[in-house]
């Protein structure tokens, strides 16, 4: 495509015609946008490159290590108790293992500034038209983090897990600040996606309902990872692409995750209306983020049940 593009200016420049070609150039929306998404590609991989070639194993090098551990102190958490202690070191490990790091970090940029596109352009309208495509990017915009890193409950930690057990650690003070950290960066993200709300893109309604949804019914279902993940995760494996440590299981908990409260609220919007569906979005999300330290518990009562076929699993390197 771009071959023929070049040789039509090349043509119109000959013609004479080159101030009103680029005229036509600069408004033409569609190339922008195109061009925009071709250079932050280009950005990314170009980041990801250097990111990559100066990551070397922290724990050989004191003064970088010891720099991410200033960088993760954050010393008002040491009011929640253990459960601070615990956000902490959640922190810690995704800013030393470059595989979580790459993920959390590339893939937040990606999902919340295609969010903003499909806000933004008149190119991305037909996406703003398409319920699904639109509710499901809101979702994910929101609790992209959670998201992510609930994949990995228990697998993150997998290589150290068994030595985790035989001190006094309590599990479910580990579930409740992986929920607690989540549902910050959940709240982040509805800040960061207020910028468009004040300049008229997207309904306050919706963002709302997608934040209290986001902490309780997805939330909900991501943690029922922590249940059934049973393989070892290599924690400074390379981060983009990488399958390894990935069970059948971790794959359907995650699609169910991002499909299935899209699924429900599209049925309700068809039915009743969009009023109704954020309100159910929003009365939904509140009763369970409200029950989250009950189902919190529940679910940490299953992996007990599961506890040493897990472990097992986690030692299969």
């Amino acid at each position: 495509m771009a071959l023929p593009f070049v040789s039509l200016v090349v043509f119109n420049l000959n013609a004479g015609n080159s101030t009103q070609l680029l005229g036509e150039m600069l408004l033409n929306k569609h190339w922008m946008v195109w061009i925009g998404l071709i250079g932050l590609l280009i950005a990314f991989w170009t980041i990801n490159q250097r990111q990559m070639h100066k990551e070397l194993y922290r724990e050989l090098q004191g003064e970088k290590a010891e720099k991410v551990g200033s960088l993760s102190k954050l010393t008002f958490l040491e009011q929640l108790g253990e459960k601070g202690e615990l956000i902490q070191l959640e922190i810690k490990m995704i800013l030393r293992s470059k595989r979580l790091k790459q993920q959390v970090i590339f893939s937040s940029i990606f999902i919340v500034g295609y969010f903003y596109m499909i806000l933004y352009f008149n190119t991305f309208s037909d996406f703003r038209d398409n319920s699904f495509i639109y509710l499901l990017y809101g979702i994910i915009s929101v609790g992209i983090i959670g998201i992510i890193m609930g994949q990995y409950i228990f697998t993150a930690e997998s290589a150290f897990f068994d030595g985790m057990m035989t001190r006094k650690l309590s599990i479910l003070n580990m579930l409740k600040s992986k929920y607690l950290l989540y549902s910050f960066f959940a709240l982040f993200f509805t800040f960061l996606l207020l910028i468009p709300v004040f300049q008229g893109k997207l309904n306050v309604m919706f963002l709302i309902a997608n934040l209290f949804y986001v902490t309780g019914p997805v939330f909900f279902m991501i943690f029922q990872n922590a249940v059934f993940n049973k393989t070892y995760f290599d924690l400074f494996d390379r981060g983009m692409m990488n399958w390894k440590g990935q069970s059948p299981n971790m794959v359907i908990i995650s699609l169910i995750t991002m499909f299935l409260p899209v699924t429900v609220v599209l049925i309700i919007i068809r039915s009743f209306g969009t009023e109704v569906a954020y309100w159910f979005m929003i009365l939904t999300g509140i009763a369970f983020t409200l029950a989250s330290q009950q189902w919190l518990k529940w679910t940490y009562n299953r992996f007990l049940k599961r506890k040493y076929k897990n472990m097992e699993g986690f030692r299969s390197n």
